[in-house]
């Protein structure tokens, strides 16, 4: 069934996505300044659950070890949160231009799984992109409304703060407002956000985006409340010129690194180093997932995640 709006209106199954783009700008105008509008919070731990790029979580409102879900350094990325009105279970995923069909497919259906047999409707809010140079942010925006339109399931879009209308200027320039969203579990309620904290392994699941692992993954079980990094195959070839790339300044890292080079955030040349700094100490995947296997991580009293691979 195709996406449902905000105001309970359809739009019909045989439209086009450029259609639908045209009633997500007189649809959401509005809402999206009012989120705009309000500060950015900072979110730290305890309670705190860090979805990085290309990554998903859903949790419910019974989880006492999750309170917020979120992701942040979103510049082209898109941010969405579904959560279902009934049950109350919420997921989170953080989309560039890779695995949109798997991760939105994936993120359905584990809302649904821990809905079942309730009453209740699929609620979306989609955040992120602006008006960048090349369109990648318009074509993420495209991408992702025809997935969730072409769904077998009614699906309530609430927020589209999406492209232009995620767009602020300045000196001239277009940045993105919202580069970061969290979600509260317990209530529902979205609101822009930063994250100092953003979890456990980071080089690992950094290193993922630049060599050619493009699914989505689902790295939270919220029966045994533990953080999983699944593992991925890599070999040196699949990042070539890693070490030229550690000796190049901030400026070409960001240009050659990025979708967006002149709104990144100040700490992206320093991520992408420690991910390929990390990739020549481990060339291989095996190093780093000897015999396949996840790294687990349990939250600890304080917030911070531990490994936790009993």
């Amino acid at each position: 069934m195709p996406l449902n709006y905000c105001d309970g209106s359809r739009l019909c199954a045989q439209c086009r996505v450029e259609d639908l783009e045209e009633v997500i700008y007189l649809k959401y105008g509005d809402s999206s300044k009012l989120l705009r509008s309000q500060p950015v919070r900072s979110c730290l731990p305890p309670s705190l659950l860090y979805v990085d790029q290309r990554e998903l979580a859903v949790t419910t409102v019974h989880d006492d070890v999750i309170n917020t879900l979120g992701s942040d350094d979103a510049t082209t990325c898109h941010i969405a949160v579904l959560r279902h009105s009934g049950s109350g279970a919420t997921g989170l995923c953080h989309f560039d231009s890779c695995g949109t069909t798997q991760g939105v497919q994936d993120l359905v259906d584990k809302v649904r799984e821990l809905s079942q047999d309730i009453d209740g409707r699929l609620e979306l809010h989609i955040v992120g992109g602006f008006k960048d140079d090349d369109g990648s942010s318009e074509k993420l925006s495209r991408k992702l409304l025809s997935e969730f339109h072409k769904l077998s399931v009614d699906v309530f879009l609430l927020t589209a703060c999406i492209s232009d209308l995620n767009n602020v200027t300045k000196s001239g320039e277009n940045y993105p407002a919202i580069c970061g969203l969290g979600v509260s579990v317990k209530t529902g309620e979205i609101f822009p956000a930063s994250f100092a904290y953003k979890g456990p392994d980071k080089p690992v699941r950094s290193l993922r985006h630049f060599i050619g692992d493009k699914d989505i993954k689902n790295i939270y079980d919220h029966t045994d409340h533990r953080l999983r990094i699944s593992p991925y195959s890599y070999t040196p070839n699949d990042f070539p010129h890693a070490a030229l790339f550690l000796r190049q300044s901030d400026q070409t890292i960001r240009q050659y690194m990025s979708t967006s080079p002149a709104v990144e955030p100040e700490h992206f040349a320093q991520q992408v180093r420690a991910a390929i700094t990390f990739f020549l100490s481990n060339p291989s995947s095996e190093m780093v997932f000897p015999g396949g296997r996840s790294h687990f991580f349990k939250m600890r009293q304080d917030g911070h995640w531990q490994l936790d691979n009993q």
